[in-house]
């Protein structure tokens, strides 16, 4: 499987909400310990269904 695949695979799982959510809930804002994070909405299962196949 080639990356431009599992990033194509990742980003339609992701959802802006989520992403919003998760931005805020790991407190990517200047200064704050997450900085420079981002999120594209996807959760863990997700993840590993991607990474699985």
């Amino acid at each position: 499987m080639q990356a431009s695949t599992i990033k194509a695979s990742l980003l339609a799982f992701g959802t802006p909400e989520r992403a919003q959510h998760s931005s805020y809930f790991f407190k990517t804002g200047m200064g704050e310990y997450g900085e420079g994070d981002r999120f594209i909405g996807c959760s863990v299962p997700e993840i590993r269904r991607v990474a699985a196949a």
